[in-house]
C-alpha cells in the first residue's frame, strides 16, 4: 500500500534514491522503500558518499569519552548486559561481532568489559582504519566471518538494508548456542512528519520490528524505545555548559552525568527516538 513519495533531500542521496515510494506492509504495518536501489548502487553510496555527505557521520579527530556516540555505545553495552543477566550470567559473554561498526565505539566499551574477542564488519575505509588501530578484528562481509559469537550486534544498520529478513537468516549461523542479537533502529512511529527519508529503506516501529524477529524464529527478550531530543532553552544551555566544563576536568563523564549531557542516548518514558531490541535464536538450547 502506497504511503507517499520517498523524500531524499541531499544531493548524493537524491541521486541514489531517486524515484522511490514509501509503502506499508499489510502483515506487520511497517513501511519500506520500493523499489529498493540496486545492490551495486547501495554499495557505492555507503562506501564513498554516506559519511562524506553528512559531516556528523565522520570525526576527523580521535573520538573521546565526551562524544555523543561514545555515550550511546556505553548505554547499548549496558542494555545488553542488563537484559542478558535476566537470562543467565553475563560473564558467559566472551565474544562480540558488531556489523556496521563505524568507528568501533561499541566494541571499545565491550573491550573495557574484559570481552577480548571482538570483531567488526565495516565498509567505510576511514572507520576501518580506526578499528584496526584499536585492535578489533575486521571482516569485509558476512560470508568471511569465522566461528560463532556470543553477541552479534548491528546498530542503525537494519533500516539501510533492502532485505532485512534475509540478513537475519544469514546471521543465525554466526550465533553461539546461547548467542544474543542486539539491534538498534530509528523509531519511525511518526514517519509522516519526516522531512528526509534517505538513506533508510526500512521504517520500523516497536511492533513491526518485534514481528520481523519473531517471524524469523527469534525469541525477543526485550524491545523498547529510548532517547529524547534536546528541549530548547535553559535545559539545553545547561547541558552544553556542563559538557564543556566537564571535558576540561575528566576524560569521560561519570554514568550519573551521562543523562544530563547526553539525554537523547538514554532510556526514559518520554524517550521515543530509537528502538532497542535484544533477541536470541529460539531453536537453540
Amino acid at each position: 500500500m502506497e504511503v507517499r513519495p520517498y523524500r531524499a533531500t541531499l544531493p548524493r542521496s537524491a541521486e541514489a534514491f531517486a524515484g522511490l515510494w514509501v509503502r506499508r506492509c499489510r502483515a506487520c504495518s511497517g513501511c519500506f522503500a520500493d523499489p529498493p536501489p540496486e545492490e551495486e548502487v547501495l554499495h557505492r553510496y555507503y562506501a564513498a558518499d554516506y559519511r562524506a555527505e553528512g559531516s556528523w557521520h565522520r570525526l576527523e579527530r580521535e573520538p573521546g569519552g565526551w562524544d555523543g556516540s561514545v555515550a550511546r555505545a556505553r548505554a547499548q553495552y549496558e542494555f545488553v548486559l542488563r537484559q542478558a543477566a535476566l537470562v543467565r550470567r553475563p560473564a558467559t559473554i566472551q565474544s562480540w561481532l558488531d556489523i556496521g561498526a563505524g568507528y568501533g565505539f561499541l566494541l571499545d566499551e565491550v573491550r573495557k568489559g574484559k570481552i577480548i574477542n571482538t570483531a567488526a564488519i565495516e565498509l567505510d575505509e576511514h572507520s576501518r582504519a580506526r578499528l584496526a588501530r584499536s585492535g578489533h578484528g575486521l571482516y569485509d562481509a558476512l560470508k568471511q566471518v569465522q566461528g560463532t559469537w556470543d553477541v552479534v550486534s548491528f546498530s542503525h544498520l537494519l533500516e539501510h538494508l533492502p532485505a532485512p529478513r534475509r540478513f537475519l537468516s544469514e546471521i543465525k549461523p554466526l550465533l553461539s548456542n546461547t548467542g544474543y542479537v542486539f539491534c538498534e533502529v530509528p523509531n519511525e512511529t511518526y514517519l509522516d512528519e519526516a522531512t528526509n527519508d534517505a538513506p533508510h529503506l526500512q521504517f520500523f516501529t516497536t511492533d513491526c520490528i518485534a514481528h520481523l524477529f519473531a517471524s524469523d524464529g527469534f525469541e525477543v527478550l526485550d524491545v523498547e524505545t529510548c532517547g529524547r531530543k534536546w528541549k530548547r532553552g535553559r535545559a539545553e544551555a545547561l547541558g552544553h555548559l556542563t559538557r564543556r566544563l566537564g571535558m576540561r576536568l575528566v576524560t569521560a563523564p561519570p554514568r550519573w552525568l551521562d543523562r544530563a549531557v547526553h539525554p537523547h542516548f538514554h532510556y526514559s518514558q518520554s524517550g521515543r527516538q530509537w528502538i532497542r531490541l535484544l533477541a536470541r535464536y529460539s531453536t537453540r538450547s
